[in-house]
C-alpha cells in the first residue's frame, strides 16, 4: 500500500504519538513536500506552539527549531514569534541567531528573543557564560540591523533610557566584548587574569547617533535577558514610513528601576513611542535634560499622563520638560498624580504639575525643586510653585529640597504668607546649591517662615560673593537663629 494513500487524518494521529520524539519526526519531515507540510505543525506543537496559536500567527519555539523552519518548504503565516536561546555553556545559539535572519518575513511584526543565561553580561560571578556571550554580540547586532527592511529607518531602543538610531548603524556598535590575553591559562586565577574588559560598562557611555543627526552618550547595552522587537507601521515623521521598537530587558534583575525619557525626539515621536511601552514594576521615571542639550524632554503632557496612569508602580518622577513646550501648554492632567510620593523638577516644571487645582498629592513626601538658569532670571517662579503647592492638601510630612537664590529676598508680604501656608507640611528642608546671590541673613529669614520645621540641611547654599568670613560663621549663626528645637544636619 502506498503511504500516500493513507488519509492525512490517520497520518496525523500516528505522528502525534507521544512516544515519538522530535528526532524521530525530522527524517519524516525531510522526506518530501507532503510530509514536510504535515509534520511541521506537530514539530511546532512539541516546541510549545498550540494549533490555536499557530492559526493566529503566533509561534513559540526554542532556538534549535530555527534551522528546522529554514528548511520548511512552506512556512506558516507568522506575525508573532518568540524564540528562546540557551546561551549557557557550549551551545549553538550563535548559529541559530544567525539563521533567524531568514525568518524575518514581511508578515512578522513582533519578535521576542529570550536568552536563558543572559546575552550580554558585565562582571558576573558566574564566568562560564562569557565565551558564548562574546560570540553572540555580533550576530545579535546583525539581527537587529536586519529586522527593519530599510536600513535608513529609525530603530527606537528602550534600555534604562530611550534612544533612536539608524538600523544600518547597529552593526557598528562596540558592545562590551571580552578578550583573552592567554587562551592557554589554567585555573580560576589564571582565567580571571586572562580576561581584559575594554572598559567598565557600568560607568562608561557609548556615543549613539540618532536618526535625526544628534549624537548623545548612552549607557551600553548590558545584561540582556530578552529583547522585544516590534515592527510598527506608524511614521515617526513624514520622512519614514515605519519604524522598529526594541525593548531590552534584564529579567534577572528588577529591571528597569528607572526609565530615562530624555532622548531628543520630537513630541510627535514621543506620542508614537510611549503607548507601546509597558513595564511590570517600574518605580521611577526620569526626564532629566541630556548632558549635551539645554532643552528638556518635550513629551506631550497627556501622553506622559497616560503612560504614568498605565504604570501603577511609578511613585517618583523627575520632571524636566522643555521650557518652550510649557509656554502654551495646558495644565498637566492629574489622573496619575495622586499616588506620587516624590517629585523632582525645576520651578517651571513644578508650576505645571501643581497648577490644576483639582489634582491631589495625598502621598507626596519629597519635593525637590532644582536650580536652573531660568529660575535665576525669573525668581518669581519659585514663589509661584510654592503657592500652587499650598493648594494641595495631604497628611504626610514633607521633605523639601531647594536651592537658595534671590527669590528668598523678594518682598515677602502676602508672598510670605503664601510660602508659610505651602510649607506647613514641611518638616525637613535641605538647601543645596544656589541659583544666584542671596545674603546669609536672607536665607535664615526664609527658613524661619517654616512653622513645623525640625531639621535643616545646609549644603553649599552660600553664594561665593558673601565672603569668607560669613561662610566661616554661617553654621554658628544658623544655630543661633534657628534655636535648639531645630536639628542642623550638615553644613
Amino acid at each position: 500500500m502506498n503511504p500516500r494513500d493513507i488519509p492525512n487524518e490517520i497520518w496525523t494521529l500516528i505522528l502525534q504519538e507521544p512516544s515519538l520524539q522530535r528526532r524521530d519526526l525530522l527524517p519524516v519531515f525531510a522526506s518530501c513536500r507532503h510530509f514536510n507540510d504535515l509534520v511541521l505543525p506537530i514539530l511546532l506543537f512539541k516546541s510549545g506552539t498550540t494549533p490555536l496559536d499557530l492559526a493566529a500567527g503566533t509561534v513559540c519555539i526554542s532556538s534549535d527549531m530555527v534551522p528546522v523552519l529554514n528548511v520548511a518548504i512552506r512556512l506558516p503565516h507568522i506575525t508573532r514569534l518568540t524564540c528562546t536561546f540557551d546561551v549557557r555553556g557550549d551551545s549553538r545559539a550563535p548559529r541559530d541567531l544567525r539563521a533567524l535572519k531568514s525568518l524575518l518575513v514581511p508578515s512578522l511584526t513582533h519578535l521576542r528573543l529570550n536568552f536563558v543565561g543572559d546575552l550580554l553580561s558585565a562582571y558576573k560571578s558566574d564566568l562560564v557564560p562569557l565565551t558564548p556571550q562574546r560570540t553572540l554580540t555580533e550576530p545579535f547586532c546583525n539581527l537587529l540591523s536586519s529586522f527593519p527592511r530599510d536600513p535608513d529607518s529609525p530603530v527606537v531602543f528602550v534600555g534604562i533610557e530611550v534612544f533612536t538610531c539608524r538600523a544600518a548603524d547597529i552593526k557598528d556598535w562596540l558592545l562590551d566584548k571580552y578578550t583573552f590575553t592567554d587562551p592557554n591559562t589554567r585555573g580560576l586565577f589564571g582565567f580571571l587574569t586572562g580576561i581584559r574588559a575594554p572598559r567598565n560598562p557600568l560607568r562608561a557611555k557609548t556615543l549613539i547617533t540618532h536618526h535625526n543627526g544628534i549624537t548623545t552618550a548612552v549607557f551600553p547595552l548590558i545584561s540582556i535577558s530578552s529583547a522585544h522587537i516590534q515592527r510598527v507601521q506608524q511614521p515617526l515623521s513624514a520622512k519614514y514610513s515605519s519604524w522598529t521598537l526594541v525593548v531590552l530587558n534584564a529579567g534577572s534583575f528588577n529591571w528597569p528601576n528607572a526609565l530615562r525619557l530624555s532622548a531628543p525626539l520630537a513630541s510627535e515621536e514621543w506620542a508614537a513611542i510611549l503607548p507601546f511601552l509597558t513595564f511590570a514594576n517600574l518605580p521611577v521615571v526620569r526626564m532629566d535634560p541630556p548632558d549635551d542639550l539645554s532643552a528638556g524632554s518635550n513629551i506631550p503632557a497627556p501622553v506622559l499622563d497616560a503612560f504614568l496612569a498605565r504604570h501603577s508602580s511609578i511613585t517618583r518622577i523627575y520632571y524636566y520638560p522643555d521650557p518652550q513646550t510649557l509656554l502654551d501648554a495646558p495644565p498637566f492632567p492629574f489622573h496619575a498624580l495622586p499616588r506620587l510620593r516624590g517629585v523632582t523638577a525645576a520651578a517651571r516644571g513644578m508650576h505645571h504639575l501643581f497648577y490644576n487645582p483639582e489634582a491631589s498629592f495625598p502621598s507626596l513626601s519629597i519635593v525637590r525643586i532644582t536650580a536652573t538658569t531660568v529660575d535665576a532670571r525669573e525668581p518669581h517662579l519659585m514663589l509661584d510653585a510654592l503657592r500652587l503647592l499650598a493648594r494641595h492638601g495631604g497628611s504626610k510630612k514633607l521633605i523639601l529640597e531647594v536651592s537658595s537664590g534671590s527669590w528668598m529676598d523678594l518682598d515677602l508680604g502676602l508672598a510670605g504668607a503664601a510660602v508659610a501656608c505651602a510649607l506647613r507640611r514641611v518638616e525637613t528642608v535641605i538647601l543645596y546649591g544656589h541659583t544666584d546671590f542671596v545674603g546669609a541673613e536672607g536665607i535664615l529669614s526664609w527658613i524661619r517662615l517654616i512653622p513645623a520645621l525640625r531639621r535643616v540641611g545646609l549644603q553649599d547654599c552660600l553664594h561665593p560673593d558673601v565672603g569668607d568670613d560669613v561662610k566661616k560663621h554661617f553654621a554658628s549663626r544658623a544655630r543661633e537663629v534657628l534655636g535648639n528645637g531645630v536639628e542642623l544636619m550638615s553644613t
